[in-house]
Order: C-alpha cells, then structure tokens, then sequence
C-alpha cells in the first residue's frame, strides 16, 4: 500500500514509533498511519505538551485523527499535529482556535478517538499520541501536493530528555505546567490580539 500523504488520510505502513515506558525510550518498528507522524503509547488521559509557542489553527474532530489540534508557529512555518485525544475531555480547559499557547503548556489530553465519522468515538484499540511537524513555507503548501512533513525521531528522543513537567488541579480533569516560563512572542503576539 501506498504511504499516505497528509496525516488525516487512511492508510498503514511501517514506521518508527516511541513508547514511553517508565521513563525511557524503546525504538521499534510498529505499523502506523500516518506519513512522518510519530506514535506515543502511554496512558489514557497523559497531558499532551505543546513542542512551540504558536496559535491554535485547528481544534475539532477529524474523522482519522479524532479530537485533533493544529498550531502553527508565530512565523507561519511550522504547523504542529496532535491527533487522537481523549473522549469526552479532549483538550486542555479554555482551549480554542485563536488562543495563543506557550513551549510547555498542556495542550490536550491522550487517547484514542478517530476512524470514524462520527464524532467522539474511540476506534482505535491502543491509547497513542499522533504528532507531526509539518513545514509551511507557501499557504499552498498547507494542504496540497507539495506537503513537507518532517521526519520527527530525533527530535522526539531529544524532547523525551527535557520534557515539561505537569501538575493534576485537585478537584479536576485538568493538568498544568509546573514551570511557568515568558516567551516574548506569546506576550507580544497576545497584546497584538487584545488591540
């Protein structure tokens, strides 16, 4: 079978993934989906990290990647894919097309929702993370045939060494960063929008 193109077609083929099993990284070859995403297995409910600071442009329900969220950087040229959150709490409270995320925030939270067209259903038996980087130099690159999706396992393994760490909210489904950090460009992108 052909390799598909963009991260929402249907298809399978083998590609390297990580799981995340007590903290280390284990290489294997597993049968995924998608062209240039990478696969994590972890547990239902793990908060997703944002990689950049960026603006969400996609937040929904695709019917191959479940409850996904698209953000692309503040310069247009990198577009982040998260794909597969949980049911019924996919995302991070307050979270919608437009807000502005910082390097570390959560995001979202894992499942297994998607390959189905109606929404919210988790048809896919393994909990797992889809996520991809896919570089954006011309918007007819964005969905087109000239697509660039970046091969993403060293930079995976190097992320898996300096992740962020998260806090539970007491009294919640919500998870927190533990570490608050300024960027300038989020500071300066949101006064841009408040204006």
């Amino acid at each position: 079978m052909e390799k598909p193109n963009k991260p929402w077609e249907y298809g399978k083929y083998t590609g390297r993934s990580i799981e995340l099993n007590g903290g280390k990284i284990k290489d294997y070859l597993q049968t995924v989906t998608v062209l240039q995403i990478f696969c994590y297995f972890v547990l239902i409910g793990t908060p997703i990290i944002a990689v950049e600071s960026g603006v969400v442009e996609a937040l929904g329900w695709n019917q191959y990647g479940g409850w996904r969220i698209g953000i692309r950087s503040f310069d247009g040229t990198r577009y982040y894919y998260y794909a597969h959150l949980r049911q019924n709490y996919p995302y991070a409270e307050n979270l919608e097309e437009g807000s502005v995320v910082t390097a570390g925030d959560v995001i979202g939270y894992m499942g297994h929702t998607g390959y189905s067209a109606t929404e919210n259903v988790n048809n896919i038996e393994v909990v797992h993370l889809h996520w991809g980087l896919q570089l954006i130099f011309d918007d007819s690159q964005k969905e087109g045939n000239g697509e660039i999706w970046v091969d993403l396992y060293d930079l995976t393994r190097f992320l898996a060494k300096h992740r962020q760490q998260a806090e539970k909210v007491e009294g919640t489904k919500e998870w927190v960063r533990s570490t608050d950090i300024k960027d300038p460009a989020v500071e300066s992108v949101s006064a841009d929008q408040e204006n």
